[in-house]
């Protein structure tokens, strides 16, 4: 009876024994998955923060450098809007803004792109046609063609420098367009936003 009882003992108090080793392997295993999963976490985190600072430094230095290019355009037209000589030089400039974009690509999305170059083209536009009804006449030009660039020459050309006047043609030429979409690139209205909510809280 003894050697029963005993044997009985034994055999609770090393499944007791056993179970609670492996409650304790459970934790222990629990516990370093946890810290695991807290250190991806915050790795991540880090990679995150680190590459989100390096696009907004990124694209808050494309915006000064486009914008100071920008206003190079805006001057030169204010200062002679009707010399087609100095018209033709937009030409070189809608190249400046297109290669400084292209040098800043890879950290522009596809839309920044279009927007951005639906400004240059117009710009381009106004050295093409200055260049073209500059051209003598008579030589290789059509009349009306050449009155139809003449007109649109001086529409975009009026939208750039009426800088004040709401636009109702070429709309991407006009200042207050390519203001708003480089506020966009460097995401200063939603650092704006959130300053401002903070202020409130």
């Amino acid at each position: 009876m003894d050697l029963l009882f005993q044997t009985m003992i034994s055999l609770v108090v090393g499944g007791l024994g056993g179970w609670v080793s492996f409650y304790f392997q459970e934790k222990v295993k629990q516990s370093i998955q946890r810290k695991s999963q807290e250190a991806l976490h915050n790795f991540n985190l880090s990679i995150s923060s680190t590459m989100a600072t390096t696009i907004f430094e990124k694209h808050v230095e494309f915006v000064e450098m486009y914008y100071a290019k920008v206003l190079d355009v805006f001057y030169a037209l204010q200062k002679s809007p009707y010399k087609y000589d100095d018209l033709e030089k937009m030409i070189g400039h809608a190249g400046e803004l297109r290669m400084l974009r292209l040098k800043y690509s890879v950290w522009l999305t596809i839309e920044q792109h279009e927007f951005l170059e639906a400004y240059e083209d117009k710009i381009n536009d106004i050295g093409r046609h200055a260049w073209y009804v500059n051209l003598p006449k008579g030589e290789g030009t059509d009349l009306s063609d050449r009155d139809k660039k003449a007109n649109e020459l001086g529409d975009i050309v009026t939208t750039v420098v009426d800088w004040k006047t709401p636009p109702t043609k070429h709309k991407e030429a006009h200042l207050t367009y390519i203001q708003k979409k480089l506020r966009l690139i460097s995401g200063l209205n939603e650092i704006v936003e959130k300053r401002n909510e903070q202020l409130k809280t």
